[in-house]
C-alpha cells in the first residue's frame, strides 16, 4: 500500500456520507506530519498506530511487516510512520439525548482530538451503488475477467500461430535410437538448405495446423458478454459495417440503451460526490466566511457575504 494512499470506511444505510452514523478517513502520516498539524505526540505514539488497519481487507502481512520494518530501519524519529484516523462519528456525546456529529481525530488509542462539528466534510461515489457496501463495482471490475480470458485466448492464438509457421521435423531412427538423417542440417536449417537423410523416408514435416480462426467466435462471444454487463457498446462509439441493424432508428435505440447507463452513473456523481462537495463549501462559507466573497451571476459580478447564508439556494 503506497504510503500515502488514502481510504474511506463508513458505516451507512444511505449513499450519502453527511447522512452516515460513522466516517473514518485514514491516512499514513509520518511524525513530522502530525506535529505540523497541531498535535503533540512522540514517535512511539505514532509507531503504535501501524497497526490501524489490520481490519481492512487490502491492508495483508506484508504490507503490516513492511511498515514494520520502514519504522525500525528509521534512523530519523520524525520519519516514522503511523495510520492517523479522521473520524465522523454521530453520537450523543454531552448526554442530552440527541445525536451530534462530532469530530474524533486519534492514533490507535491516543484521542488528539474530540470536537463537534456540522457536518462530513467528506463526499465519495462509487459508478454502481450496492446496497448495504460503501465499495460498489467500477467498470474495470465488471470486465475484469472477461480482459483476463480474452489475453489468455489471444497468447494462445499466437503460441499456435509461431509452431505451425516455425514446423518442427520428424526423423527416423533405427532400433538403437541412431538418426537415419543428417541431425547437424536439421539443426541448422536456412532457407533453400539442404538436408541429407540415409533412409527415403526418414525425414519428415510435423504439421502443426493453426487453429486460431476456431478461437474467433470465443471472442466474439465474450466481446458480447462485456457489452451486456457494462453497456458499453461498439455502437456507441460507431457504427460498424457489419452491423446487422443498419436502419437509423435500430442503431438510435441501442446508442440509447448504453447512454442511458451513462447517464446513470453521471447522476450518481452528481448526487453522490459534486453535490454533497459543494455543499460542504456553502456550509463552510457560510460558518466561517469573514469576509465577502465576488462571484459572477447572470453575467455580472456581484459581492456578498457569506454570512448571510443561511439556507440552502440552487445555484447554477
Amino acid at each position: 500500500m503506497p504510503p500515502e494512499e488514502l481510504r474511506v470506511s463508513a458505516w451507512h444505510d444511505s449513499i450519502l456520507l453527511d447522512e452516515c452514523q460513522y466516517v473514518a478517513h485514514v491516512t499514513q502520516k509520518t511524525l513530522s506530519d502530525i506535529l505540523a498539524m497541531g498535535y503533540n505526540v512522540s514517535a512511539e505514539d505514532v509507531s503504535r498506530a501501524t497497526s490501524e488497519a489490520e481490519d481492512w481487507d487490502r491492508y495483508s502481512d506484508n504490507d503490516r511487516l513492511r511498515d514494520q520494518l520502514l519504522n525500525d530501519n528509521t534512523a530519523d524519529e520524525s520519519s516514522t510512520r503511523g495510520y492517523l484516523r479522521d473520524e465522523y462519528v454521530l453520537v450523543d456525546f454531552d448526554g442530552d439525548g440527541i445525536a451530534e456529529r462530532r469530530r474524533i481525530v486519534r492514533l490507535g488509542d491516543l484521542i488528539l482530538e474530540n470536537t463537534e462539528c456540522s457536518h462530513v466534510p467528506i463526499s465519495a461515489w462509487t459508478p454502481y451503488i450496492l446496497t448495504n457496501q460503501f465499495n460498489g463495482p467500477s467498470i474495470a471490475d465488471l470486465v475484469e475477467e472477461f480482459q483476463r480470458i480474452h489475453t489468455t485466448i489471444q497468447r494462445n492464438q499466437l503460441d499456435n500461430l509461431a509452431l505451425a509457421n516455425n514446423q518442427e521435423s520428424v526423423v527416423l531412427t533405427d532400433a538403437q535410437g541412431n538418426p537415419k538423417a543428417d541431425i547437424d542440417g536439421l539443426l541448422n536449417r536456412r532457407p533453400g538448405g539442404i538436408m541429407l537423410e540415409h533412409v527415403q523416408g526418414a525425414i519428415r514435416p510435423y504439421n502443426e495446423r493453426w487453429q486460431g480462426i476456431e478461437a474467433m467466435p470465443m471472442l466474439e462471444q465474450l466481446q458480447g458478454e462485456k457489452e451486456n454487463r457494462t453497456g458499453w457498446t461498439r455502437y456507441s462509439q460507431g457504427l460498424d459495417g457489419d452491423s446487422l441493424n443498419k436502419t437509423a432508428t435500430g442503431a438510435q435505440m441501442i446508442m440509447n440503451a448504453s447512454q442511458k447507463r451513462m447517464k446513470l452513473m453521471a447522476r450518481i456523481a452528481a448526487e453522490c460526490l459534486v453535490a454533497p462537495m459543494f455543499r460542504g463549501i456553502f456550509k463552510t462559507l457560510s460558518d466561517h466566511g469573514m469576509q465577502q466573497i465576488s462571484y459572477r451571476l447572470n453575467g455580472k459580478f456581484v459581492k456578498y457575504d457569506p454570512q448571510e447564508w443561511r439556507d440552502q439556494y440552487d445555484m447554477t
